[in-house]
């Protein structure tokens, strides 16, 4: 009698997660996040084309896409449910998973990095099961709870360290798991288990313990300054959005006159000193914007200060000063 009840309960939670499935592993046109900096050389391959493109700031992050660095270059995009991966130089990154499902408190991400360094921003913490955030390595899974970290691979060997203030990191290497807690690192030599953490005194910026260990003769310096070169080889700040000056005073709601188109040479203006006495140049005749429907400013509706009897004041004071020093 119970498993009709329990067939009828999976059919329902699978109605409920479909579309949400289907937009995350099926819909690969469909943007999941914005590339927000870039630096050097970066590429991009969508599946199905032809050959991988060059990233551009605020181009679509797609599902399934793969995303590689050459020497000297990094990228850095922010997706939808709020994360950001910063892809350091000599890197090749891989979105292998990706289900967003805000409503149901889901989050489902798995990256995989192949090869150089990876940073993570991990903001958030769905609760729902079955949600996570993982980077996998050819050897490794490092898996995020609400935490900043950077993973690196080299020479067959896996590291992460944990930059952030809070959350954790589950390091799994050969079916052994090592919890990182913030300010702490650890690394997993292909076919090993991961090491006992360690505390690296490393920032987000990277620092100079590892110097000091260096110095001190410590063990652990060349696994410390690998940890500092993934930490340093991932810093990248986001690239601004380039705006117009009228632009950014719209945005800001401050209010931009048009700028009156006047002519140089307008038809009906006269140059010189012609019949009934030497007046200024221009002033003869019946050029636009003198009386009537001229541009703005000249007559009527133009900016304040240059309506109504303004302007012919100083037409009239021009003409007067003019026919004075002409005779």
């Amino acid at each position: 009698m119970h498993a009709p009840r329990l067939y009828i309960t999976m059919a329902a939670a699978t109605l409920c997660l479909g579309t949400s499935l289907v937009w995350a592993q099926g819909g690969q046109d469909d943007g999941i996040g914005l590339f927000t900096a870039v630096q050097g050389a970066v590429s991009v391959a969508h599946q199905g084309a032809a050959s991988p493109l060059p990233v551009n700031i605020h181009d679509e992050v797609l599902f399934k896409d793969i995303i590689e660095t050459r020497n000297e270059s990094r990228t850095k995009a922010f997706f939808n449910d709020d994360s950001i991966l910063t892809v350091g130089e000599n890197s090749r990154v891989e979105i292998n998973e990706y289900l967003y499902a805000p409503d149901q408190n889901m989050r489902r991400t798995v990256v995989k990095l192949v090869q150089g360094t990876l940073r993570a921003l991990v903001s958030k913490i769905f609760t729902e099961s079955g949600s996570k955030f993982e980077i996998h390595t050819p050897s490794s899974v490092a898996a995020a709870r609400g935490t900043y970290f950077v993973v690196w691979v080299e020479n067959g060997v896996t590291g992460v360290v944990n930059i952030g203030n809070s959350g954790r990191v589950d390091f799994t290497s050969e079916g052994q798991t090592v919890t990182l807690d913030p300010g702490t690192y650890s690394v997993a030599v292909t076919g090993q288990a991961p090491a006992q953490p360690l505390v690296h005194g490393l920032g987000p910026s990277g620092g100079d313990s590892a110097v000091r260990a260096e110095k001190e003769k410590n063990p652990h310096a060349s696994v410390l300054v690998s940890a500092r070169n993934a930490i340093e080889d991932t810093v990248l700040r986001d690239t601004p959005k380039h705006e117009r000056a009228r632009d950014a005073l719209g945005a800001a709601g401050i209010p931009v006159l048009p700028t009156p188109v006047v002519s140089v040479t307008p038809a009906g203006y006269y140059f010189g000193n012609g019949p009934g006495g030497g007046g200024l140049p221009g002033l003869t005749g019946t050029a636009p914007g003198l009386s009537g429907g001229g541009p703005p400013g000249l007559s009527g509706g133009g900016p304040p200060g240059l309506s109504g009897s303004l302007v012919p004041a100083i037409i009239s004071g021009a003409v007067s000063n003019s026919n004075g020093h002409g005779h």
